[in-house]
């Protein structure tokens, strides 16, 4: 679900969870094919542990996978929402720290105007030779007018 109140933008995080930023303010500016008009940085965070435990997180204010045994994954949906009146690319990216483990299941895709959306998965997968510890970095997504 995707709303704005007073200028701040609310993306659905897995279904009951939301993610507050502020939103884009477009009025007055030229914007051309290929620009980018908004990018958006969501903060990760993740524990790899070799203890069989299951990590739950719950927060709202980021994308939060928990702990993961090591050798294991784990999957939080996002939904992207274009808050734009014209068609946007979006390109979704992983700061170097979390690169490695971190990947999206769609990439690279169009949203049509006015409130168009996409479900995507966030995928956090490990190895057994996978350090052990704490993992934070962001996910960027870039929005580029069509």
């Amino acid at each position: 679900m995707f709303l704005v109140f007073g200028g701040i933008l609310i993306l659905v995080l897995g279904g009951a969870l939301f993610f507050l930023v502020k939103a884009p303010s477009i009025t007055g500016n030229v914007i051309n094919s290929g620009e980018v008009v908004y990018v958006q940085e969501i903060p990760v965070n993740f524990t790899i542990t070799d203890r069989k435990i299951i990590g739950i997180n719950i927060d709202t204010d980021y994308i939060g996978l928990a702990t993961i045994m090591r050798g294991h994954g784990a999957r939080r949906p996002v939904t992207i929402v274009n808050p734009f009146n014209f068609p946007i690319e979006v390109e979704l990216g992983f700061s170097e720290d979390i690169r490695d483990w971190m990947s999206v299941d769609k990439n690279n895709f169009i949203l049509e105007a006015d409130n168009d959306s996409l479900k995507i998965n966030v995928d956090v997968d490990s190895n057994e030779s996978t350090p052990l510890g704490n993992y934070s970095g962001v996910m960027t997504a870039v929005m580029k007018r069509v």
